[in-house]
């Protein structure tokens, strides 16, 4: 049977076909791995509380449309209707 299945060939297409069926969707949300952390997470929420106290007369926009963001996948199979959280650890300081 080992044999046999080596000679196999499957179409990225049927995949997407049987996942679909599976009620699977393409999703588009990866979040970094660091994100939950206690310690950024705590962070991050005291972060969001002072957002409140600026004034947004003195922000400065910064256009990052060079930064290289595509070193991670960003797409996965999840449940339809349902928001796909993955993780991607990244090389930060290494």
């Amino acid at each position: 049977m080992t044999a046999a299945l080596a000679d196999l060939t499957i179409h990225p297409a049927s995949v997407a076909r049987f996942l679909h069926r599976e009620g699977k969707s393409f999703k588009k949300t990866v979040l970094p791995a660091e994100q939950l952390k206690p310690k950024l997470m705590r962070r991050r929420a005291q972060w969001m509380r002072y957002q409140t106290r600026i004034d947004p007369t003195r922000l400065v926009f910064l256009d990052e449309t060079w930064v290289k963001t595509n070193m991670a996948p960003l797409r996965g199979w999840g449940v339809r209707g349902k928001r796909l959280m993955a993780t991607h650890h990244m090389a930060i300081g290494r």
